[in-house]
């Protein structure tokens, strides 16, 4: 990475987003929960469908995030963040990471005991998905503050070197929550905790060791996307670099393929069928048409259906 970047610093950067592109995003998660519920769960009420589908590592949050982005969307983010990356990083000619998340998280979702008497929402990590070093940009679609949750991050160089393991998380959830007390004794005293307006940007590299906090009485509607310097991805597994350069190439086709690996065959028609009208393409409309009427993998339906971020782009080879 740049000997420019400065680990263990995040940047806060406040109206990262004009209030226009802001809105669209906003925008297109309403759109796209609804269609989810509309599409699977339509016999639940919304409510239902948010709290028995909607966990961090679900199958249906997961569907969530790759319908909701596409090209056009990281073609907006990727103009905007470049910009943010130079700027805070030094950094030049950047790709976009393959993984990303689209956060909808409230106080209603059904947690475990272990889950509830913990301080944080997800385990104390570092973004290092395939071994490349990036950089996060988490954006809030709602204003953010102790009441929504947000991320939070450690900078005690104590906490950090005990959270570290090589290049590898020392936890992943089920493990963070069933150490709960004894991790939080080290990490709520020294928990740094943005507020942060609709709009805004967290920004943060490889070396930052965060998580996120539980919502108190507010939805939040948060994601988070990356950018890899190219000098990084060059370093990479050839897998690895053909994953992410196809990605960068065409995030809705490759969304398209991530969907069909999930049997979320509406979900793939829908972004076939944008882009057989981008590209003119008689063939991916009938693909889309036929893929629309196809009964989705019964794996969806089910409540608490999980999904690990390693199981993404097995299709790719």
């Amino acid at each position: 990475m740049s000997n420019s970047v400065v680990s263990n610093v995040v940047t806060q950067i406040n109206q990262a987003l004009d209030c226009q592109l802001t809105n669209y995003l906003y925008d297109r998660t309403q759109e796209c929960i609804k269609e989810l519920h509309v599409d699977y769960f339509a016999e639940k009420s919304f409510m239902e469908f948010c709290c028995e589908h909607l966990g961090h590592v679900s199958i249906a949050a997961k569907i969530l995030a790759y319908r909701y982005f596409n090209t056009d969307i990281f073609r907006k983010l990727y103009q905007s963040l470049v910009p943010l990356a130079e700027n805070v990083y030094g950094a030049e000619d950047l790709v976009l990471h393959p993984i990303f998340y689209l956060r909808y998280t409230f106080p209603e979702l059904p947690q475990t005991e272990q889950h509830r008497l913990a301080f944080l929402d997800s385990q104390p990590h570092f973004d290092r998905s395939y071994g490349i070093k990036a950089f996060t940009f988490w954006i809030a679609l709602v204003d953010i503050d102790d009441q929504t949750g947000g991320l939070c991050y450690f900078t005690d160089p104590k906490v950090v070197a005990e959270f570290s393991a090589g290049e590898k998380n020392r936890y992943n959830m089920d493990g963070y929550f069933e150490n709960a007390v004894q991790v939080d004794s080290s990490l709520k005293p020294v928990a740094i905790q943005p507020h942060l307006k609709k709009g805004g940007v967290l920004t943060f590299d490889s070396n930052v060791l965060h998580g996120a906090t539980k919502p108190k009485s507010k939805w939040r509607i948060s994601f988070d996307v990356r950018l890899i310097p190219k000098e990084e991805l060059l370093r990479a597994d050839p897998r690895v670099q053909r994953t992410i350069n196809l990605f960068h190439r065409s995030p809705t086709l490759c969304n398209a393929n991530n969907l069909l690996f999930l049997g979320d065959y509406k979900g793939a028609a829908r972004h076939f069928q944008s882009l057989s009208m981008e590209l003119n393409n008689s063939a991916l409309k009938y693909t889309a048409q036929t893929l629309s009427i196809k009964t989705p993998n019964p794996e969806i339906l089910k409540s608490g259906a999980k999904m690990q971020w390693r199981d993404e782009y097995c299709w790719v080879k």
